[in-house]
């Protein structure tokens, strides 16, 4: 009896195929989806008045210099004024809070039938004290766009991010 080595050697490049679609795929899912938009996020305190006056006081001290700033280069810009940003607020307000420029989820938000990505973004971040009131936060660069004030302030959510990655890569192919 004669032996079928060529189903044998066909399966062999089968499986070293396969394995390097999956070796394709599982890279794609690694690799960061990271935004290339600046965006700007003051969450407050609490939902009160006082702290909410709070927030937009941050806000309009904060749009008036970044306003300022070489819209060219706002990252690098945002990052070497990140302490002068700090003394103005401490200057301004008086509450603790914490300032930092980092990567910030946000979820896709509709404005005007227009959709707006969700994802992680460059954020120059300000919570006030506690941090569980309303947020307000915009699109600085590449242009200023809309004004944003969410009910939600929790930062923490919870997400398979395999099964998110996967989503993704079908949504792109339709």
């Amino acid at each position: 009896m004669e032996k079928n080595t060529n189903n044998k050697i066909g399966d062999f490049f089968m499986k070293k195929y396969l394995g390097i679609i999956l070796l394709i795929i599982a890279i794609i899912l690694i690799i960061p989806n990271e935004q290339k938009e600046i965006r700007l996020r003051v969450i407050a305190n609490s939902n009160s008045v006082e702290d909410q006056n709070l927030k937009y006081q941050v806000v309009d001290l904060l749009l008036k210099e970044i306003e300022q700033l070489d819209q060219n280069n706002l990252e690098k810009e945002i990052k070497a004024n990140l302490k002068k940003f700090d003394k103005l607020i401490s200057n301004k307000i008086n509450a603790k809070y914490t300032i930092s420029f980092k990567n910030v989820y946000f979820p896709p938000k509709e404005l005007k039938g227009e959709v707006i990505k969700g994802g992680k973004y460059k954020t120059l971040l300000v919570v006030i004290d506690s941090g569980m009131g309303r947020n307000w936060w915009s699109i600085l660069n590449p242009e200023f766009k809309a004004v944003f004030e969410d009910e939600e302030t929790s930062d923490v959510e919870f997400k398979f991010f395999f099964f998110e990655e996967i989503k993704k890569v079908l949504k792109s192919d339709n």
